[in-house]
């Protein structure tokens, strides 16, 4: 009659683990773990086939743990600060663990750190969708951009070779989250990588003098920087203005650029100047419809006219608008009589559209025609 056998299976596993939780997984040998046991290896050999069928289902515990670790942080108040911090608690207290998972594992055993990735988008996307208000694509590299951070610090840690504390690698992961999920939402295109990397480093390269352009887009031409105006600098130009009419349009401005902070841009003056720093006139978009419309609006001061600014500057803001995809067509009114005005449109590609406004006859710009 056999022998009875002493341990479960389970029992074996949890055996494997905590081996493997303090020497790493290449200490898990059969003999290790009878020792560990006080038994013969027969017994882990009725259970298991070979020892790699053993470490496998020690990677899966090891998985298993790193989830609810990752579960624990995400049922925070702030889902990714609680993913961050979990991350790193993980290497801390589980060194071995970590490696296994994400800088190598058992032979046949799929996984490392691209699987592990996916992993932990997994587990964060809706959250981060719900919190954040991402679509699931953005939710994903949003993720992807900082889990990279947290895996570098992370492995800093468990190869004993971290200079920093928790606080500041904590830090850290608050000023890139910011900066990503600024980026995210406000550079169409950014997440499907569609979008002019050349001009927005130009334009915020150009911001470089300690921020001079305070407006959160700026383009520039041969002999222009035109940019969006903040709160301040509007409110200094309305009260500054004698012209009524104009005193007027830019309250409306602020007062619909306070509406829809999400689109600033769109309903902010946006300052025309010179690259000496002379502002020679202004702009506007006057928001943007729900079909992706807008229209444009400009003046220069008098000693500035004749001299093609007019038709640089609308050029250039076109341009910027239909770097948006949403952007569909932009429209334009003038007055009858200001031929002026309408010779700037027609240089800019703009075609009468046989409607008339409250100043006069209107004008159109598609984006198949720009």
């Amino acid at each position: 009659m056999p022998p009875k056998v002493k341990f479960q299976r389970e029992e074996i596993l949890q055996a494997a683990l905590q081996i493997t939780r303090k020497q790493g997984i290449d200490a898990l040998t059969a003999r290790e773990l009878a020792a560990a046991l006080g038994v013969s290896t027969r017994p882990i050999f009725t259970y298991f086939s070979t020892m790699d069928e053993l470490k496998a289902e020690v990677y899966a515990l090891a998985k298993a743990l790193y989830r609810e670790s990752v579960e624990r942080g995400l049922a925070g108040p702030i889902p990714f600060l609680g993913l961050w911090r979990q991350y790193l608690r993980f290497a801390r207290e589980e060194p071995e663990l970590y490696r296994l998972l994400f800088l190598r594992r058992p032979d046949g055993v799929s996984g490392g750190a691209a699987e592990a990735l996916r992993f932990s988008q997994d587990l964060a996307r809706e959250s981060l969708m719900r919190v954040y208000r991402m679509d699931a694509r953005t939710a994903d590299c949003f993720f992807r951009d900082l889990w990279l951070t947290a895996f570098s610090f992370a492995t800093l840690i468990v190869t004993d070779d971290c200079p920093w504390t928790d606080e500041e690698m904590l830090a850290v992961g608050t000023e890139i989250s910011l900066s990503v999920c600024k980026a995210y939402k406000e550079i169409p295109g950014l997440p499907e990588g569609n979008f002019d990397r050349d001009a927005i480093f130009r334009e915020l390269v150009s911001r470089g003098d300690g921020g001079k352009w305070e407006g959160q887009s700026m383009t520039e031409t041969e002999r222009l920087r035109i940019y969006p105006a903040q709160r301040r600098r509007m409110e200094e130009m309305i009260a500054a203005e004698t012209d009524s009419e104009l005193k007027k349009a830019y309250s409306e401005m602020l007062e619909g650029c306070l509406r829809h902070p999400e689109q600033w841009d769109w309903y902010a003056m946006w300052v025309i100047e010179r690259k000496d720093g002379t502002q020679i006139g202004d702009l506007c978009f006057k928001g943007l419809s729900p079909d992706g419309v807008a229209e444009i609006g400009y003046g220069l001061l008098e000693p500035y006219r004749g001299q093609g600014y007019a038709a640089e500057a609308v050029r250039a803001a076109v341009d910027w608008a239909f770097r948006h995809p949403e952007v569909r067509e932009i429209e334009a009114e003038t007055e009858p009589g200001n031929t002026a005005s309408q010779n700037v449109l027609a240089k800019c590609g703009f075609l009468p559209n046989g409607t008339t406004g409250e100043e006069g006859p209107r004008y159109t710009l598609k984006r198949s025609q720009a």
